[in-house]
């Protein structure tokens, strides 16, 4: 863990207002995602990518069918409903 960070900002000339950041590189590697074993344009079409990224991420099993409650918010459907 990265205990003193000395963070720099970089502004634009006209407005001041910051436009990056410079970080060190021990907290950037800490930032990236992991990365992928397979890319997807070794694979193929989009079938293919699809396929091979099906169950690299971890959902709630009623995903599908309960999207809305689990993107927007909204009250779960009750299971009748949705089967």
């Amino acid at each position: 863990m990265i205990s003193n960070l000395a963070v720099q900002y970089v502004s634009d000339k006209q407005n001041g207002q910051p436009t990056s950041v410079i970080i060190p590189i021990e907290l950037w590697q800490q930032l990236q995602p992991p990365q992928s074993t397979i890319l997807p344009t070794q694979i193929g079409n989009a079938w293919e990518v699809l396929e091979a990224l099906t169950g690299t991420l971890e959902a709630p099993s009623d995903w599908s069918s309960q999207h809305d409650h689990y993107l927007y918010g909204t009250p779960k459907i009750p299971q009748k409903l949705t089967e």
